[in-house]
């Protein structure tokens, strides 16, 4: 597995927080924040919904196929070869960037949505608790979606979800460190209400200290 293309396609946040993944959990985290990325960037490159539909699809087709049948050299599939039968429940997380192509409400709900089913899975496979994962990775979605979506509408939808959503102090296992680390960050933004600081050397110290130690 070509571990550093993988970690070439994670922003510096997620690249941070996957740093104190403990070793078990290390490549299926990055399985997952690469698949992520990828996803994230057909959708970011598609000026033509039809072609970026046909490009998800691909690796829906390719999710849903048994590992063996995967083209070899992809590296966030080489990261997926031993998901097995949980490899197909990741194809919520296509659904989720696909409905960006469309122009209807809800986009970025799904989209958060769809990232806290795929770190549910990701939970399950390392033994945590998946609702709260689920809560973490919807929140961090909200905030990072408030970052880098730069249509208005949108942004406006990520703003309400945020003004509406809990934000509980949550406390995973450490399997779970990078999630807990950007949900931390994410939480630390919102009470803040900087929703533009998940990479400012501010947030980089948070990380740090949820890193360490958790909280």
């Amino acid at each position: 597995m070509d571990e550093t293309a993988l970690l070439a396609l994670l922003p510096m946040p997620q690249r941070l927080a996957l740093s104190y993944a403990p070793r078990a959990a290390r490549v299926p985290s990055l399985a997952v924040l690469a698949l992520d990325m990828r996803l994230a960037g057909i959708v970011r490159a598609t000026h033509e919904p039809l072609l970026g539909q046909i490009r998800l699809a691909w690796w829906r087709d390719r999710l849903g196929e048994p590992a063996e049948q995967w083209p070899r050299g992809e590296p966030v599939l080489q990261a997926l070869a031993d998901w097995q039968d949980d490899a197909p429940r990741l194809t919520v997380l296509i659904d989720g960037w696909e409905s960006l192509l469309g122009d209807d409400s809800g986009q970025v709900e799904r989209l958060s949505t769809a990232r806290s089913s795929a770190f549910a899975v990701l939970a399950e496979r390392l033994g945590g608790d998946a609702s709260q994962a689920t809560q973490a990775a919807f929140g961090w979605s909200l905030i990072d979606c408030a970052e880098k979506l730069v249509d208005p509408r949108l942004q406006a939808e990520a703003a309400d979800l945020i003004g509406k959503f809990d934000w509980p102090q949550l406390r995973m296992p450490r399997a779970l460190r990078p999630l807990q680390v950007l949900y931390g960050i994410a939480r630390r933004v919102r009470l803040a209400e900087h929703p533009h600081l998940l990479g400012s050397p501010s947030a980089g110290l948070a990380a740090m200290r949820i890193g360490l130690f958790g909280r």
